[in-house]
């Protein structure tokens, strides 16, 4: 089993990486809005793998989010996971109204799935602790 800190690395360099293609003139934007929606279901994967139980092989971010602790669902409302739930498929498959994601469009599921992986490493600093999950600061 992958421990709850491996996720959320994995999640913060997902981040990282669209950001990055959000800066990189001539990089389609759909790339940057895929990134962030793996940045989000690796977060939400953390949040479950923290309670010791294995997240489940799903890009489901409703049913991630419906599998973690209360906190994490009381933290982090189902609305706001919609435009990022959206995204997985159009990223992965271009042909499938890729003129959904444009530049406006990819920096706000950039800057979603960095509110999902910032409320997720704050619940884990209030509830979670003793895992290890956040450094001192």
């Amino acid at each position: 089993m992958r421990s709850a800190r491996w996720w959320l690395g994995l999640a913060e360099g997902d981040l990282a990486g669209a950001r990055a293609l959000l800066s990189h003139e001539g990089c389609p934007p759909r790339l940057a809005a895929y990134l962030a929606h793996q940045a989000a279901e690796k977060a939400l994967k953390a949040a479950v793998a923290v309670s010791g139980t294995d997240p489940a092989r799903t890009h489901d971010l409703l049913g991630l989010r419906a599998s973690a602790a209360a906190e994490v669902r009381e933290a982090l409302p189902a609305k706001a996971l919609q435009l990022l739930g959206s995204v997985e498929v159009v990223g992965r498959y271009p042909e499938r109204n890729s003129e959904l994601i444009d530049q406006p469009g990819s920096d706000a599921i950039v800057a979603d799935a960095a509110h999902v992986v910032e409320i997720i490493c704050a619940v884990f600093e209030t509830v979670a602790p003793a895992v290890g999950l956040v450094e001192a600061r």
